[in-house]
């Protein structure tokens, strides 16, 4: 059985979330010495490592369509000052660190539909 763990955490909030993530790896949610592979998105790095994976939200746009010139427009996808990340894990909800509250890491945690939105799902 897999757990989901969704969160978001401002983009500017790197070295925080790194440190919620490292407790994430004591607790066995996170591999402790390899990439992150049970994560979505995108290799997040700290320092020339890569830390994590994830994907910040995207603003919406307009854009003129060169073939019609009609303005398409495309919607914002999440906030994009905000970096989505999702963990899948073997690891239970109550194997996670006496006392972890992710929001000490600046970490939020996000609906399922969010998430999918910014970063797709598993296959």
């Amino acid at each position: 059985m897999y757990y989901d763990y969704r969160y978001r955490f401002p983009a500017d909030g790197l070295t925080q979330a790194v440190a919620a993530f490292d407790a994430l790896r004591e607790a066995g949610i996170l591999p402790a010495d390899s990439l992150p592979s049970n994560m979505l998105g995108d290799p997040i790095e700290q320092d020339g490592k890569v830390a994590a994976f994830g994907r910040p939200g995207r603003a919406g746009l307009t854009y003129t369509d060169p073939d019609t010139t009609e303005t398409v427009v495309v919607p914002a996808i999440g906030d994009p000052t905000m970096v989505y990340v999702h963990i899948r894990s073997e690891v239970a909800p109550d194997g996670l660190p006496a006392g972890f509250d992710p929001s000490v890491f600046g970490l939020v945690p996000v609906s399922a539909e969010d998430s999918a939105a910014v970063l797709g799902v598993w296959a």
